[in-house]
């Protein structure tokens, strides 16, 4: 079929031969294709009639949910699916502090699912497609490009940010297609049909300016936001490399049921539970639900050639507490003058200029006129109150680190402003030995250690918390 223009020109109507571009465009097929895996999550919170609305995305075929913590909230709710189907969702997995979510919907069949991408080498103007719920009114779609691949929400500006060369604060993706309210915890889909990042938030008084949390973030705190073996209670000792295109293990635990099982780092997963892997991630949502003493059957390539192994989970490691004898209120400290820092020092090259014992983590105290360029070194022990999972979280402004009972468990070092980081940990009750390391370059000092409860309510450890001998 062909269109005609017509346009005046000097010697009157000219006609003008356009081809008529197909309706069904690269972008009508790839909605097509994506639009089954994209969710509307209504998550019902007691007390409230209203409840809040938001979006997810299935990443696996088993129902798993990849969305916002915000949107759920650990809270119960139901998710609305293409097809008109409606769920109730099971909470897995939650990283607040990433505003991070897995949720997981059951059904009689497989679940249309789409792979997580990569964000490492997304591009400016690269086009992509926004998928949610805004305003609770069910799955659409919106497209833009690519506005920036790394931008920081919360800085002050790009000129105070130009100062420094090696920060560790948090980048999202600045995009600009439509994204409202209901949009949180939907995905953002390159050309590809991956999962780029998760729609997480957007300046209300600017137009087409809105964020999402890079694939690659998802990535890294993956098996901490879902965390298998310590919500589950068992020990598998096999990690994964999560940014890896497939399931490639990364370190295998000495001792471990992985490393009894004939498991080694650079071992390709292939299935595990007779369910097809693709990536790391596939790997930490096949382990949700695993117990203690079961036996599961991984098949894996090493140098290229099949093998299939048989892993006996066996119980979480726990470490017993210390003693309460000889143990005093607070924790050892020593304060180190250091030169302008991008990452933690070794302290064992720096000579204290002051040493003593903290009843809690008051670095401006500890510090005196000391504003900026110093470090601190905690030692001592932490009273966690009673047995079981717990979620222990690391704030600072700048970087800093705990060791817990000789290993380490919370990782936020870095020059950045104030930033959470929390690991789930399963200890008994009692006194357990910690090391916290802390670094302050510049900007406001801050140092706080947080316990979240199982409802979600998070608490500061203070006086009552530390201890030493």
């Amino acid at each position: 079929m062909r269109v005609w223009l017509f346009s005046a020109c000097f010697a009157g109507a000219v006609p003008l031969a356009l081809a008529a571009a197909p309706r069904e465009t690269d972008t009508v097929r790839l909605i097509r294709q994506i639009e089954p895996a994209v969710v509307a999550i209504f998550t019902q919170e007691p007390g409230r009639s209203d409840g809040a609305t938001g979006s997810g995305v299935i990443i696996h075929e088993d129902g798993f949910i990849l969305t916002c913590d915000h949107v759920v909230r650990n809270q119960p709710g139901v998710v609305l699916l293409s097809d008109g189907s409606v769920l109730r969702y099971q909470n897995v997995g939650r990283m607040p502090e990433k505003d991070l979510a897995v949720i997981r919907v059951a059904g009689p069949k497989k679940f249309p699912a789409v792979p997580l991408g990569r964000s490492h080498d997304l591009m400016i103007g690269e086009p992509v497609l926004c998928g949610g719920n805004p305003g609770g009114r069910g799955i659409v779609f919106s497209s833009g490009i690519i506005s920036s691949p790394g931008i920081f929400v919360n800085a002050p500006n790009a000129l105070f940010m130009s100062q420094f060369t090696d920060t560790a604060r948090d980048r999202f993706i600045q995009f600009d297609a439509a994204s409202n309210k209901g949009n949180s915890g939907g995905p953002l889909f390159n050309a590809e049909g991956r999962v780029i990042g998760v729609v997480s938030q957007k300046i209300m008084a600017s137009e087409n300016i809105n964020f999402a949390i890079p694939a690659d973030r998802v990535r890294k705190f993956f098996a901490d936001m879902v965390a298998p073996e310590e919500t589950g209670g068992f020990w598998l000792g096999a990690r994964m490399d999560l940014l890896a295109d497939r399931a490639v293990v990364a370190d295998v635990a000495a001792g471990s049921p992985a490393a009894l099982a004939g498991l080694r780092a650079a071992d390709v997963l292939v299935k595990l539970r007779s369910r097809s892997l693709r990536s790391g991630t596939d790997w930490v949502l096949l382990l949700a639900g695993a117990k203690p003493g079961e036996s599961l059957v991984v098949e894996y390539e090493r140098d290229g050639k099949p093998t299939k192994a048989s892993l006996a989970l066996a119980s979480y490691p726990r470490s017993e507490p210390h003693s309460a004898g000889g143990k005093q209120p607070g924790l050892k400290y020593q304060l180190f003058p250091t030169p302008r820092l991008t990452r933690l020092p070794d302290f064992s090259t720096l000579s204290a200029s002051a040493a003593g014992v903290a009843a809690t983590l008051d670095t401006a105290a500890l510090a005196g006129e000391r504003k900026q360029d110093f470090a601190l070194l905690f030692e001592g022990f932490l009273r966690i109150p009673s047995a079981g999972l717990h979620r222990i979280i690391l704030r600072s402004d700048d970087g800093s680190r705990l060791l817990l009972n000789g290993t380490l468990l919370v990782d936020n070092d870095g020059n950045h402003g104030s930033m959470d980081i929390g690991r789930r940990v399963r200890l008994a009750a009692g006194l357990h030995a910690i090391r916290l390391e802390y670094f302050q370059a510049s900007s406001s000092q801050e140092l706080k250690l947080l316990f979240e409860a199982p409802d979600g309510k998070v608490a500061e450890a203070g006086a009552e918390s530390f201890f030493h001998q």
